[in-house]
């Protein structure tokens, strides 16, 4: 899907102040790469006076972007992403960005984009020597083959070698521009990548990207492979250039951890890891307003509670600001004896605590909160240790809220994740 953020110029303010500190040419290019990388497009802000006119800051900083996409504006306008948006230490999926922030990017961190059959490796730092990437290694695109690379910007003719881990690319000896540096790649052969796997329920959908960088149509089998068995088969064709997503559906038959992979023997992509059948949390809870301390237990009798449907924008309360809690019985499966859990409750307006069986296992804000802003903008993920889970067994889940007025659990609940090798820093870090 298309998506679209927007940052500010500055550091300190959406508007025009006094003063003002403003942000790094270099971080705002490297914003927008990583963005576009995404398949997202960037909605730049800047805080005009009250006469209209631009200060001079921003003015700098938008004409140097410009100067910027002059020379590497092939990379970003009309690109649509690659097989994986980056490789590098600093490979960001959601990053919220604000003013007040700037992320801080290297020349080991590298952002992807394709146009007319033509990937371009986008470099966020000026790479000593050598440009590594580890994408376009053999072992990770064996049927390709790498004709030509070119920095957008330079004449200088570049060399490089193929290893299996990556393809170095040795850069010139004098840095070329000042910001995100682009390198144009032309291929040969058949690329293939960008799985996604999305369980539900005890069925599997998978789909992958396979692009024809070959001088001639092709066609051939692909399969899903689960646990390094093909289940299921299609026939595939491509023309010069085209990009081809295959799709399948699946149903597995009993709870455990799946590998799954798409491709043909010799040409697949990497597997990925997931375990069927999914919990997911959306759905019917039970909901009461007020507070106990017997909420939480797991023998309290809740058949009198109201049945709501979560996610939800509102709850049924009317007080301006109150307690009230939240109940859900789940059943993890014996399968997965020795796994903690991964709770994704979605945003809470007011402060919260999560109990699993009667145990606390996260909270987020004071309750009651006071002066202080309460986290009702952050999604609540906590962790819960295998020692308190009942595996083949229905388990608990109870969330107490301190809340407003006509406010609820909303936006962003996932499917409970399992924790294969849990360790106790993974509970530090809540």
């Amino acid at each position: 899907m298309v998506w679209q953020t927007d940052t500010s110029v500055s550091l300190e303010s959406w508007g025009y102040i006094e003063r003002d500190k403003f942000k790094r040419v270099d971080s705002l290019i490297d914003d927008l790469v990583d963005i576009v990388s995404k398949n997202g497009v960037l909605l730049l802000n800047i805080g005009p006076k009250a006469d209209g006119t631009i200060p001079v800051q921003a003015k700098r900083r938008l004409r140097a972007i410009g100067r910027w996409l002059d020379t590497n504006g092939e990379a970003i306008y009309g690109t649509r992403p690659w097989l994986t948006y980056g490789d590098g230490p600093l490979r960001l999926a959601e990053i919220d960005f604000g003013a007040g922030e700037e992320t801080e990017y290297g020349a080991e961190d590298i952002r992807f984009t394709t146009k007319a059959n033509i990937p371009y490796a986008i470099c966020l730092g000026w790479p000593e020597q050598r440009l590594k990437i580890g994408s376009l290694g053999t072992s990770a695109q064996p049927h390709l083959e790498v004709l030509n690379i070119s920095l957008l910007g330079s004449d200088e003719k570049l060399k490089w070698e193929r290893q299996q881990e990556y393809i170095a690319i040795e850069v010139p000896e004098q840095k070329c521009g000042r910001y995100a540096h682009s390198f144009k790649i032309e291929l040969d052969g058949l690329a293939i990548g960008a799985l996604t796997v999305e369980p539900v329920n005890s069925i599997v959908k998978a789909e992958a990207k396979i692009i024809n960088y070959s001088r001639k149509n092709f066609s051939t089998e692909i399969s899903l492979y689960i646990d390094q068995k093909p289940v299921k088969t299609k026939m595939v064709t491509a023309a010069l250039g085209a990009v081809r997503r295959v799709s399948f559906t699946h149903t597995v038959k009993e709870p455990k951890f799946y590998n799954i992979a798409v491709g043909r023997a010799g040409f697949s992509t990497p597997t990925k890891k997931v375990a069927l059948p999914v919990i997911d949390p959306a759905g019917t809870w039970l909901f009461k307003q007020g507070d106990s301390p017997d909420y939480k237990q797991t023998d309290f009798d809740d058949t009198a509670w109201r049945r709501v449907t979560l996610p939800m924008i509102t709850c049924p309360y009317t007080q301006q600001i109150d307690f009230h809690w939240l109940r859900k019985k789940i059943l993890v499966p014996e399968a997965f004896e020795g796994c903690g859990l991964l709770l994704t409750l979605g945003k809470i307006d007011g402060a919260s605590e999560t109990y699993f069986n009667g145990e606390l296992v996260g909270r987020m804000s004071r309750i009651p909160f006071g002066d202080e802003r309460p986290l009702w903008e952050d999604t609540r993920r906590d962790r819960v240790r295998p020692e308190i889970i009942q595996y083949g067994r229905e388990n608990l889940i109870a969330v107490r809220i301190y809340g407003l007025k006509n406010r609820g659990m909303y936006a962003d609940m996932a499917p409970i994740e399992y924790i294969e090798k849990w360790e106790e820093q993974d509970e530090d870090e809540d």
